[in-house]
């Protein structure tokens, strides 16, 4: 930010003392807490969960680029 000219500081520092109105919550997101931390945790979670999965992938021998 040191390259704004005191306008544009000016105009930044009041949009950024504006309130935001967020969108109320679909039925999927009330299950973790409106905040920045709680979706974070979500977040870390989801991706460790998404690690465990342990399905049968397929082996297709189709291709120009496949090997035995």
């Amino acid at each position: 930010m040191a390259n704004l000219t005191e306008s544009e500081r000016a105009e930044w520092l009041r949009v950024a003392s504006v309130p935001v109105d967020e969108p109320p919550l679909s039925y999927n997101e009330r299950i973790v807490a409106p905040t920045t931390e709680a979706r974070e945790r979500y977040a870390r979670f989801a991706t460790e969960a998404a690690k465990l999965y342990k399905g049968t992938k397929p082996v297709r021998f189709e291709g120009t680029h496949w090997k035995l």
